[in-house]
């Protein structure tokens, strides 16, 4: 149960940082969940920040990409993959994501314990 609200309270974050701020601003808050979640696992702490960031961003690329009737979608995805695969674009882009944020997380919670 607590995995679960520091999923929600990760990507929340997340989004926040995002509206303002690049994409790799991801990290901040993610490290920040990691270092503040003490007494977790160091694979749990790497699991919350992966699917925090893997949710929150296959969300926002799906509603972007609904939004003009996934015309970009398709041609990014016929230029990598010669196949109109969005979905596939959708979950290749949010697990780089989600690999940023898991490995944010871990590093905080590594920190954690190193002081």
């Amino acid at each position: 149960m607590k995995n679960i609200l520091l999923i929600i309270l990760t990507a929340l974050l997340v989004a926040a940082f995002q509206y303002f701020l690049p994409w790799y601003t991801l990290a901040i808050p993610t490290f920040v969940i990691g270092f503040l979640g003490a007494k977790r696992k160091p694979f749990a702490a790497f699991l919350v920040g992966f699917f925090a960031v893997f949710l929150l961003w296959a969300i926002m690329i799906s509603m972007i990409s609904f939004q003009n009737n996934f015309i970009l979608a398709k041609r990014i995805s016929q230029l990598f993959f010669k196949h109109e695969w969005v979905w596939l674009l959708v979950i290749v882009n949010s697990f780089i994501g989600a690999i940023v944020g898991g490995i944010s997380a871990l590093s905080g919670r590594y920190l954690r314990d190193a002081m």
